[in-house]
């Protein structure tokens, strides 16, 4: 798997590499991949003395990566998004592991008190939050039902007691659904593992989250 990740051959890897590697992942196969992609993306590869490929050096004397935990790794590829991204994906997870975009986007507007003339760029920027979001692996794409599909009939979310639920047990409004520039493209969204959402939400002041929970049942 560090081969084909790292575009490295088999024998050309230090043994280091490997304790060092299965440290911060705890040898799970998922988190091995949160941990090759880190090491791709901020190139932390090196040639040893002994022409092997091993890991840049770190401060932290428990791991070369400098993660004590894969929760301490997955915080460190958050920190390095924009803030505008992480604001967008603390409202992601207080959705819930799945959601729609529309639904994120009315509580965005409401999160910001977006008037209407800036809907479209409102929801234009999220957009993008979301395409980085995709592009770093921590969410992704669900294929819609039929219960999330929109056609020319209707909205399904208008039907009582079909109201979309980003959260357990909170309803989100439909009203204004259609009226929406992201009506027609609406989408929905899931975080690729579980371990995204909840290391974003042990982050987030608790009082932020009632004040996200309240402006989503809005």
């Amino acid at each position: 798997m560090i081969a084909y990740h790292l575009d490295i051959s088999v024998d050309k890897i230090d043994g280091s590499f490997l304790r060092n590697v299965f440290t911060s992942s705890g040898g799970m196969p998922h988190y091995l991949s949160y941990v090759l992609e880190t090491i791709k993306r901020n190139d932390l590869t090196v040639e040893l003395d002994n022409g092997l490929i091993g890991l840049k050096s770190s401060e932290s004397a428990e791991s070369k990566l400098g993660f004590k935990s894969v929760n301490d790794l997955l915080l460190y590829r958050l920190d390095a998004l924009d803030s505008s991204v992480r604001t967008t994906l603390h409202l992601a997870a207080v959705l819930g592991t799945e959601f729609d975009l529309l639904d994120a986007a009315l509580t965005y507007e409401e999160m910001f008190d977006v008037i209407d003339s800036d809907r479209f760029q409102s929801a234009m920027e999220l957009c993008a939050h979301f395409d980085v979001a995709e592009k770093e692996g921590i969410l992704e794409q669900v294929v819609s039902s039929t219960k999330h599909e929109q056609d020319e009939f209707g909205d399904p979310a208008d039907e009582e007691g079909n109201l979309c639920t980003g959260l357990e047990d909170v309803f989100i409004s439909p009203s204004g659904r259609k009226s929406h520039p992201l009506y027609s493209d609406n989408r929905r969204y899931r975080f690729t593992h579980d371990s995204w959402k909840t290391s974003i939400l042990s982050v987030m002041l608790d009082g932020r989250k009632e004040e996200m929970h309240e402006q989503i049942a809005t």
